[in-house]
């Protein structure tokens, strides 16, 4: 068998297992937001990360490659992050590799890293724990997950 043919196989058979998905929260709206969440432990990847940032983005995803990163408090004693989005701004607090909503162990990634979601509005709180997180996120597409505030 032909060499090339060979390193084309085993490419193609890694290329197409693995994705990263990231988790945002999208201020789609026209007012400010408010977010704070607290995690029972901050690690360095996987959802409700200790290193969120900012960053501006549209709801198809077009979002810039500038990071503000001093924008968002993270308190490490406490193991709380919070922060302020304007319009068209949204918070990335994490990636995973190929996670699914629907993958019973991704879910309970989700359960056992949360102690609380608070997102406020004008108009009103979001609050999200352990116990309803999984329903409180959205599949947009397979490389984001998260909450768009409308």
């Amino acid at each position: 068998m032909n060499k090339t043919l060979i390193y084309i196989i085993i490419i193609l058979t890694f290329s197409g297992c693995s994705y990263i998905t990231d988790f945002y929260i999208i201020n789609s709206s026209d007012q400010n937001i408010s977010i704070e969440y607290k995690v029972k432990d901050f690690e360095l990847s996987g959802p409700f990360v200790s290193t969120p940032y900012l960053t501006k983005m549209s709801r198809g995803f077009e979002y810039s490659s500038d990071r503000n990163y001093d924008s968002v408090v993270v308190d490490s004693i406490n193991k709380k992050v919070s922060c302020k989005l304007e319009k068209g701004q949204s918070l990335w607090f994490g990636d995973d590799l190929n996670f699914s909503i629907k993958n019973l162990q991704d879910q309970q990634k989700l359960k056992d890293k949360i102690v609380y979601l608070k997102i406020s509005i004008e108009h009103g709180v979001l609050m999200a724990n352990e116990s309803n997180i999984v329903s409180s996120l959205t599949t947009f597409d397979r490389q984001h997950v998260g909450i768009e505030v409308e």
